[in-house]
């Protein structure tokens, strides 16, 4: 059986962290077939495929290179530092705890990064359809009067979205990182529109929008400037646009 001093002491491990209690979590322990050690499992009883799973000996191993004996553990945890699940193996039991309190920092970044990449892998699917669908259209270079123009609406975009951050923002550090950031995408299309092929411009045009919309204040104002900028595309690739 597993002592109760441990048991006591994983409870305090999970209970000392910010974002979990004990009675999120199941703790069970059973003595294995064939085998005199014990195998302990934690859940997390909210997501049950969340879970660390320890292998305790009974006895300690002795090696020649040490000095003295200790106990060796070995395992399984998802989700693990690195990877979704991993294995691992250690020497001495306090280790158990620090692996425990690891282990609980993975499950929160898993559970507050979920959002954010549900988030980006909508957004990829989206941008992903408008591809298949510019794939379709012919291609070829802008016109010298398709690009003038074409600036001409990304610098009215430019102002405009700027006039919302500064509308919006009270940071004024962020404020001034996002007008940098904006006015660099915006010079980065300029610049490429004679360089690029209309297929080209135009999926660098739609990740970029795609990007900035993730501020929900922003998106009237960007939907705006997506159909300024498809009033001036051809009726082939304006047909093919969200």
């Amino acid at each position: 059986m597993l002592r109760d001093r441990v048991y006591k002491d994983i409870v305090i491990t999970i209970d000392g962290h910010s974002r979990f209690d004990s009675t999120d979590f199941k703790i069970e322990y059973q003595k294995e077939q064939n085998s005199s050690a014990i195998t302990l499992t934690i859940k997390y009883v909210i997501e049950p495929k969340y879970k660390i799973v320890f292998k305790i000996p009974s006895s300690t191993t002795s090696d020649k290179d040490s000095y003295g004996d200790y106990y060796a553990f070995s395992g399984k945890v998802c989700p693990g530092p690195l990877a979704y699940e991993e294995t691992f193996s250690f020497k001495g039991e306090h280790v158990i705890y620090d692996k425990i309190k690891t282990w609980l920092n993975c499950i929160w970044e898993e559970l507050s990064s979920n959002p954010i990449v549900k988030k980006v892998e909508t957004h990829q699917d989206k941008i992903n359809e408008i591809f298949e669908k510019l794939d379709t259209i012919n291609d070829g270079y802008f016109t010298e009067t398709e690009a003038e123009e074409l600036k001409l609406k990304l610098d009215e975009l430019e102002k405009n979205f700027k006039t919302q951050l500064e509308k919006n923002s009270a940071d004024k550090k962020k404020l001034e990182g996002e007008i940098e950031k904006l006015h660099t995408d915006i010079d980065t299309l300029k610049e490429t529109i004679g360089s690029f092929k209309k297929k080209g411009w135009l999926k660098s045009f739609t990740g970029k929008i795609f990007k900035w919309t993730t501020d929900a204040e922003n998106r009237k104002l960007l939907k705006e400037g997506y159909s300024a900028i498809k009033i001036l595309l051809p009726e082939d690739i304006k047909n093919s646009l969200p």
